[in-house]
């Protein structure tokens, strides 16, 4: 089974997620702009060094700004200065972009392309591949227990009949941690990838670091390959 991990929005609790990832030696891709326009804080230019030390780091926009409906100018500004400051900070390039909030459209996808980046991920839940375009990669599950109607919209969204299985399961099992297991333990047995991601600003508010732990320590358990993005990228390429 490959295990990929990524986190948005650069926040400074990353820093306690790295350490945590550390632990269990798993890989980790963080995707980072260099400010917010919500407010929220992002890593000073130290701490995105210290991060890059062990980790992926990757392209977020210049100030987590969804890029659906942008004017072309400012659509190709937020994504190509991002990048230009992040690899300005980390002194080497960056090769990975997420769309902030999951949005975009067949513009953003061209001009991510167009910025020289190789690999894009989505939003799109209960995928337990790598997708068939490097574009559009998808994920397994948020870290954050989200309800059965809450994974059927993102199903709806990406519709495949083997979502709506596991919505099925969500409904039925409704203490997240078990669910979380049953999935991780069925990815193990059809030698599938499992694609955790999350924000460490949810796993501050929302009391979840204890749960996180919980679950990396299931990990030790199976044969995993652990993998950045870009490394699960270039091993499907």
């Amino acid at each position: 089974m490959l295990f990929l991990t990524s986190w948005d929005d650069g926040h400074p609790s990353d820093l306690r997620l790295a350490d945590l990832l550390c632990k269990y030696n798993l890989k980790g891709t963080f995707f980072v702009p260099t400010s917010n326009k919500e407010g929220r804080e992002v890593l000073a230019k130290e701490e995105l060094r210290r991060l890059d030390r062990n980790f992926e780091i990757g392209g977020h926009t210049l100030t987590h700004c969804y890029l659906n409906g942008l004017a072309a100018d400012v659509l190709n500004h937020e994504i190509c200065a991002g990048k230009a400051a992040i690899e300005d900070d980390l002194g080497h390039s960056i090769n990975g972009f997420c769309y902030p909030g999951g949005v975009f459209d067949s513009r953003t996808i061209c001009a991510v392309k167009a910025a020289g980046f190789d690999y894009a991920r989505t939003v799109e839940n209960l995928c337990f591949d790598l997708g068939k375009s490097a574009w559009l990669m998808p994920t397994s599950f948020q870290f954050y227990p989200h309800s059965a109607f809450v994974l059927a919209k993102n199903a709806i969204k990406y519709p495949k009949i083997s979502k709506f299985n596991i919505v099925r399961m969500r409904w039925s099992e409704k203490e997240f941690m078990r669910f979380m297991e049953a999935q991780l333990a069925d990815a193990n047995h059809h030698s599938s990838v499992f694609h955790l991601w999350g924000h460490s600003w949810e796993l501050d508010e929302y009391d979840l670091w204890g749960k996180l732990e919980s679950f990396f320590k299931l990990t030790e358990h199976y044969p995993i390959q652990a993998l950045t993005l870009f490394d699960a990228h270039q091993l499907k390429n």
